[in-house]
């Protein structure tokens, strides 16, 4: 009887580690820092252009960092949304928008609840919008590819 009570113990615990990773796995729900590959950051900016929610959005992170890039999307692009709410994030504004423009990008202020919110419009293909994506990534914060951590929701 003992016997079959631990085997019962061991497979709900198997079970519950199963699910949790399952669930962790799970493309229609929030992921919190996902490894980068190399593929990784397209398919998810290509996820983002084909949401049907509206309160899709997509950030990429620096590994053991607080810097990030967020965006929203749509089917012909997304907008890269760069808060200057922190000390550390308006020291970078000027980096921000030197990147931009040597990508022949525009840059419009936006003030959400007071704060000032940099917004860039980037249209074309998944492959194009996450290379300029890379592009930020790599000339504002010093990043590469392996440093790169995701959360999304509604992708």
């Amino acid at each position: 009887m003992s016997k079959i009570l631990l085997a019962v113990i061991v497979l709900s615990i198997l079970l519950v580690a199963f699910r949790s990773f399952r669930r962790n796995e799970s493309d229609d729900r929030p992921s919190r820092l996902l490894p980068d590959s190399s593929r990784h950051l397209e398919d998810l900016v290509r996820r983002l252009m084909h949401s049907t929610s509206d309160d899709a959005f997509l950030v990429v992170g620096v590994e053991n960092s607080e810097d990030f890039l967020q965006m929203t999307g749509g089917p012909t692009g997304v907008q890269l949304d760069f808060p200057m709410i922190r000390d550390r994030q308006k020291s970078l504004e000027s980096r921000i928008r030197e990147t931009a423009a040597r990508q022949g990008l525009s840059v419009q202020e936006n003030r959400g609840t007071g704060d000032l919110f940099l917004d860039i419009d980037i249209s074309g293909e998944p492959a194009h919008i996450a290379a300029v994506c890379r592009r930020f990534m790599s000339e504002v914060y010093g990043a590469t590819g392996g440093t790169f951590r995701y959360e999304h929701d509604g992708l």
